[in-house]
């Protein structure tokens, strides 16, 4: 008998062999799945279990190279957009005629320069899209792309990371709102070009500056005297924006930017006590779920009359596990027939293990579901609900459970940002 504690990649290698074919999709998209299970997979008479296992970084140069020789040009195509594939399959690759293959090779930063730089001039949208998106795409390939704009091509181009003045020269331009748009939710714009975009004469552009966090605080204020709602509503959400601009528009005309500001988790405490009292639900809903809650509003919010409310507080990833162990209760009483509450307690990463373990064998399929795809669901757990009846409830497993974090402080840790390379301030001309 295997009296050894179950792993993660144990459950995996169990659900390999699942007879859903989407449950072992699953697995073999899973970059903790064991060599054994890619390579059981990799033979799948499935064609998109083989294009996971082919898109998998976790698998092995032997992998990538049998499965480039895949008879499904999608299975093809996942090898071609892997980053892990060697230099050798690259190149053959390239040689294709295969649509899908090459839009695959577009997208891979792994791929010859040479070779993105030549595709930048194809007819293909889908390809033109990786090429704009690809940091490995020489500055000449970028600018030849902007002859062919269209919003998909030029939010790629945006978000490059060899994005520079040249390129933002012609996509700033263009006489298309949606471009500028794009430009305008960078976060590495020279006070210059984000004072240009205040002034745009299209409320999204202008909507987009007002919800993006590197904005200047003089022209976040400017915008929340803006005359369109969509463009207030921005500054409301903006988690930037100063607490005594939010408690203005706290007051303001527009119920969606009340509601926003709500939500805001730089409110004054004072602002979202009141709100939590309001006679509208959709106050009360954007407080429950605003990462600035404290414990002594949280309580209150338990007692609110309204399931949906309770539902929201119960998604709050920042609420003490005493009052997530109190929503479980709450949960476990609930006679609406819609599970909401269940739902969001099972699947809230700072909910006790206890109440895990216990809404892991509810008799609803989704609030099951809930508890496999919690990042931080202990192990014994998984290993139960691998068994499940519901695929969907196998599935969530291997869809979530990449690595099991210890605790509600590991996982924040995981899921912090990374350190990324400064980008240079773009500078462009004023209109």
């Amino acid at each position: 008998m295997n009296l050894s504690p179950p792993t993660v990649e144990a459950i995996l290698e169990s659900l390999s062999s699942d007879s859903e074919f989407a449950v072992r999709r699953a697995v073999a998209r899973n970059p903790h799945t064991p060599q054994r299970s890619l390579r059981s997979l990799s033979n799948d008479s499935v064609p998109v279990v083989r294009q996971a296992v082919a898109t998998n970084e976790g698998s092995g140069p032997d992998l990538l190279t049998q499965l480039s020789g895949d008879r499904d040009p999608f299975v093809v195509a996942g090898v071609a957009a892997n980053p892990a594939v060697s230099v050798e399959v690259l190149h053959g690759l390239t040689k294709t005629t295969e649509r899908q293959v090459k839009e695959a090779l577009a997208c891979n930063p792994a791929t010859p320069g040479d070779y993105l730089g030549a595709l930048a001039s194809s007819d293909s949208t889908a390809i033109r899209r990786g090429i704009a998106s690809n940091p490995s795409t020489p500055i000449a390939g970028l600018l030849d792309l902007t002859q062919f704009i269209n919003l998909g091509v030029c939010s790629c181009l945006a978000g490059n990371p060899q994005f520079t003045i040249e390129v933002a020269l012609r996509l700033f331009v263009d006489s298309e709102p949606e471009v500028r748009e794009s430009v305008s939710q960078l976060g590495y714009l020279s006070p210059g070009v984000f004072s240009a975009l205040t002034k745009d004469r299209s409320s999204s552009v202008r909507a987009a500056i007002a919800s993006n966090t590197y904005a200047p605080q003089h022209l976040i204020a400017a915008l929340a005297q803006d005359s369109d709602t969509v463009v207030r509503k921005g500054v409301a959400g903006n988690s930037s924006t100063s607490p005594n601009l939010l408690s203005v528009l706290a007051r303001d005309s527009s119920l969606e930017v009340r509601v926003a500001a709500a939500a805001n988790p730089q409110l004054p405490l004072d602002t979202l006590n009141s709100f939590a009292r309001h006679l509208k639900a959709e106050f009360r809903v954007a407080v429950a779920v605003n990462q600035g809650i404290t414990s002594d509003l949280a309580q209150t919010l338990l007692q609110d009359s309204n399931p949906k409310v309770i539902a929201a507080l119960a998604t709050n990833g920042r609420v003490d596990p005493q009052i997530l162990q109190q929503l479980c209760t709450f949960a476990q009483e609930d006679k609406s027939g819609s599970h909401e509450i269940a739902t969001a307690v099972a699947g809230n990463a700072r909910t006790p293990a206890g109440c895990t373990r216990t809404l892991s064998t509810h008799f609803q399929w989704s609030v099951r579901s809930a508890v496999a795809g919690n990042p931080i669901a202990p192990i014994p757990i998984l290993e139960g609900l691998s068994s499940d009846a519901e695929p969907n409830v196998r599935k969530a497993i291997a869809d979530t459970h990449h690595r099991i974090p210890s605790s509600p402080e590991d996982l924040r840790e995981q899921l912090a940002p990374r350190s990324t390379t400064q980008r240079v301030q773009l500078e462009l001309p004023t209109e």
